[in-house]
């Protein structure tokens, strides 16, 4: 598919990831620098910046109750760290936590990637509008849907 072919929004998000990718260390230091970024986990702002999946888990948890560490490994600039993972203390299990952890990952997937508002929170709408219309007992299910469309979607660029 030729680039002249995608909307412009996704052409901005690819430019936005080629920068951001070109130095994710540095990326985090400016955001981490700016009065104005929102609170996030550290390791899910390199998942923003390298345009994967955002663990709404580590989201949810917080810095205020951390489980334990994993290793994990990230390639930055061609030098490969090791770095211990915090492990998601508690998991998304309804879906007011759910909403509860998409606002904070909008707002910082908005922070570096302003023009994606709109789409954002149109999904974001979407899954509440999805588990208000369900009952309780199929929100597992919900939970699930978000968590494999928002795989798909960052594994297709």
């Amino acid at each position: 598919m030729l680039k002249s072919h995608l909307h412009p929004h996704i052409l901005h998000t690819l430019e936005l990831l080629r920068n951001y990718g070109e130095d994710i260390a540095q990326a985090k230091r400016a955001i981490s620098n700016s009065p104005s970024a929102p609170e996030f986990p550290d390791s899910e702002w390199t998942s923003v910046l390298s345009g994967r999946a955002i663990d709404l888990d580590h989201v949810f948890t917080g810095r205020y109750t951390p489980g334990p560490e994993e290793p994990v490994t990230e390639a930055i600039s061609g030098i490969e760290f090791s770095i211990n993972h915090p492990v998601a203390a508690k998991r998304i299990t309804t879906c007011g936590d759910w909403v509860f952890a998409w606002g904070r990952a909008t707002r910082a997937t908005v922070f570096a990637f302003p023009h994606r508002r709109d789409e954002l929170v149109a999904y974001g709408e979407y899954i509440e509008g999805l588990s208000r219309a369900l009952a309780p007992a199929v929100h597992a299910r919900v939970l699930n849907f978000d968590h494999t469309v928002r795989k798909r979607v960052t594994s297709a660029h």
